[in-house]
């Protein structure tokens, strides 16, 4: 079964019904998604950041309460060294997208994110987009 670490911006679709993302969401079952500490971080920013705090809030809580969440301290060796050979091979990704990819490395897990273009020069992440902008 694969199991799928899911980006904030296609969290951020989820809650806003945009692009097909919860017709994705209901393909998969929920023991399937998974989320970063680093999604929930930029997730809770997001909702201070809001005009509507409360409700984004509560959104943030609904994934780190209901899905798998992934810590990062387990991962910082791979983050390092990922950071190492991109900045070697002359790539720059940044820092929380590196430990997201990172993550998703260590624990053998599918990337679902919109911007691929931030994670395609790492090599033995597998991506996938479920964001449809045709819809």
């Amino acid at each position: 079964m694969t199991r799928y670490l899911v980006d904030t911006n296609i969290w951020i679709h989820f809650f806003k019904g945009k692009y097909g993302v919860r017709n994705k969401f209901l393909s998969v079952t929920s023991e399937q998604l998974c989320v970063s500490e680093i999604s929930i971080a930029e997730l809770t920013y997001g909702a201070y950041h809001s005009s509507n705090i409360l409700k984004h809030l509560q959104e943030v809580h609904l994934v780190r309460d209901n899905f798998c969440l992934y810590s990062i301290s387990d991962c910082i060796d791979d983050y390092a060294k990922l950071r190492d050979i991109l900045s070697k091979q002359g790539h720059t990704v940044e820092n929380f997208d590196l430990l997201i990819a990172a993550t998703a490395i260590h624990y053998q897990l599918t990337l679902v994110t919109e911007n691929v273009k931030h994670f395609q020069d790492i090599k033995g992440l597998k991506i996938e987009n479920w964001a449809n902008r045709e819809k």
